[in-house]
């Protein structure tokens, strides 16, 4: 299968001669889009796999619930986000959790951002001092 890229800027004002769809020979584009979404810069390429992502950070938002809440604690951790206790079934199935309840959930649990997203380092961050 071949894929199709094109330059980020259209209408680019180093473009080869008029109608040849290409850029001048010596001309080297920052970035090019894909079709399927990829991002090619240079010699990195980088294709997000978004199943994966959700599934993992899925799995650490319930490996939270279950260290602070137990195993029967959706309800109780659901009532402190202020959240209906099916939306917190939902994150914790993979569903995209809005950046409202991810910082509440942040707040209320001590989690640590970066763990949350990456699950490298210390999971929770340390106590804040008075502001």
């Amino acid at each position: 299968m071949q894929v199709r890229t094109d330059f980020i800027s259209g209408n680019n004002p180093l473009a080869g001669p008029s109608g040849s769809g290409s850029p001048r020979a010596d001309y080297e584009p920052r970035a090019r889009i894909t079709l399927v979404g990829m991002v090619e810069m240079g010699d990195i390429e980088w294709q997000p796999d978004w199943d994966v992502i959700k599934h993992d950070l899925s799995g650490r938002v319930r490996e939270i619930r279950m260290e602070l809440y137990g195993e029967h604690g959706g309800p109780m951790l659901a009532s402190a986000l202020e959240i209906p206790y099916r939306n917190w079934v939902r994150y914790e199935s993979g569903a995209s959790m809005p950046a409202q309840a991810m910082l509440r959930f942040l707040e209320v649990t001590g989690t640590s951002p970066h763990w949350l997203l990456t699950g490298d380092g210390p999971k929770f961050s340390p106590p804040r001092g008075p502001a």
